[in-house]
């Protein structure tokens, strides 16, 4: 079985970190390349680029390249290119990858607007440059290997690809077409595929309808009808698929939108998870926020002497949240290293999602991977797969969240709250997961 999965995002990398906790470690295939994708993983560009192995050595941001005299100044948010103190480039940084590490950066024109943006990858050289518009529309979008060259040119206007690979070019006439051309080059399996997304992979499925095999497709979204690439799918020629559902909610929309025949190939699984330690009960209680704006913290403060609370930011804190300082119990952690963070996570057996913003370092489903108890607000939750909705409040009813901390931590209430919550985050076991493959 290959893992053919669109792009590396949040889903995705849930479902891979489960595979390779169950020891599933197939081949894995994104057709996305965003320059940071893990080891043994494939993609069309890391294919037809053959770069030569390198030692993985991201750009910082004071090392981009910019024109004698330029500076780049920056905080752990952003950077910015001046000249003579006007901007003419931002620099947006990978997150959770290490400190003021270079994704792209955004070259701007005389009216200020993004003309091109250059992309890095994990190996610190420009694998890409996107050309837009003056209306900010994709124009066409480069891909270089490692020794400046041209491997793939993606336009946007004509929806067309030309490759240059082995002293030979190749134009394809769309997207799929170019997937196509990779997955017969590639030379591998064919006769079994993961999927998690119905676009571009199975398209690609049904480019082999005609090879003999068995597919899965590991379903985690909400659409508000059935998709028909879904029904498609259980009826793909010559192969088979099974339909794997991890939400409870979305199994029994899906489940009653099918037919007797195509029930039988739905099935509700879950994830596994490797959790890094067992909650100590506690009174630590962390938050993780680059926002001041955080409803009712004082009030929740102040109710609980009994609980200590750690507050986290990545960058300056302003004088609102250091005002909270004059409490005994809390502590402040402006601009805080990553090591800081994984030792409070570690002391921590609670976590508050209850600031308005982004959410920073992934901090919700890592103090999931904790094993803190997570409990917060309807309006601030950042991460709805890992909250059990019973521990969310409305921001007016916050007397109910502080009801919640006083009793805590209590062994009892506190093992009864994570319970639920590892039923929520749809916790199985590797047996039982491995399972599903084998129906």
């Amino acid at each position: 079985m290959i893992n053919l999965f669109e792009k590396l995002d949040k889903k995705t990398i849930k479902l891979l970190n489960t595979l390779r906790n169950v020891g599933m470690n197939h081949q894995t295939i994104l057709l996305e390349d965003n320059g940071f994708l893990p080891e043994n993983t494939q993609s069309p560009y890391s294919f037809f680029s053959k770069c030569e192995l390198l030692n993985v050595n991201p750009l910082f941001f004071n090392e981009v390249p910019v024109p004698d005299l330029w500076e780049i100044e920056g905080n752990n948010s952003i950077a910015r290119i001046r000249d003579k103190g006007r901007v003419r480039g931002k620099i947006k940084f990978k997150k959770n990858w290490g400190t003021r590490i270079v994704e792209h950066v955004e070259w701007l024109n005389e009216k200020g607007q993004t003309q091109y943006i250059d992309y890095y990858n994990k190996y610190g050289y420009k694998f890409a440059q996107l050309l837009l518009d003056d209306n900010g529309k994709y124009i066409v979008k480069k891909y270089y290997n490692d020794k400046g060259k041209i491997i793939i040119s993606e336009n946007f206007v004509t929806n067309s690809y030309i490759l240059t690979w082995r002293d030979k070019e190749y134009f394809f006439n769309s997207k799929l077409r170019f997937l196509e051309f990779y997955l017969e080059q590639s030379k591998i399996k064919l006769d079994s595929f993961l999927i998690n997304s119905l676009a571009f992979p199975y398209a690609l499925l049904r480019h082999v309808k005609n090879i003999e095999g068995k597919d899965y497709l590991f379903w985690q979204e909400s659409p508000e009808e059935l998709p028909g690439n879904m029904k498609y799918l259980l009826n793909n020629g010559n192969r088979t698929a099974n339909i794997l559902i991890p939400n409870s909610n979305e199994y029994n929309r899906i489940y009653n939108w099918l037919d007797d025949n195509e029930k039988n190939y739905l099935f509700k699984v879950g994830y596994v998870y490797d959790f890094i330690k067992q909650n100590s009960y506690s009174n630590e209680i962390l938050t993780l926020t680059n926002s001041d704006d955080i409803p009712n913290i004082e009030q929740i403060v102040s109710k609980n002497p009994h609980l200590h609370f750690n507050i986290v930011a990545v960058t300056e804190m302003s004088k609102k949240l250091m005002s909270l300082g004059v409490y005994k119990n809390v502590s402040l952690y402006p601009h805080v290293r990553r090591s800081k963070v994984t030792e409070l996570y570690k002391q921590c057996d609670i976590y508050l999602d209850i600031n308005h913003g982004s959410e920073i370092l992934d901090s919700v489903h890592a103090a999931f991977d904790y094993n803190l108890l997570i409990l917060g607000y309807n309006e601030t939750c950042h991460n709805n797969d890992v909250v059990d909705l019973n521990n969310l409040f409305k921001i007016e009813n916050y007397e109910k969240l502080i009801e919640i901390l006083a009793s805590l931590p209590n062994k009892i209430i506190l093992d009864n709250l994570l319970d639920n919550q590892l039923v929520h985050g749809r916790s199985i076991s590797k047996d039982e997961f491995k399972s599903f493959f084998s129906k």
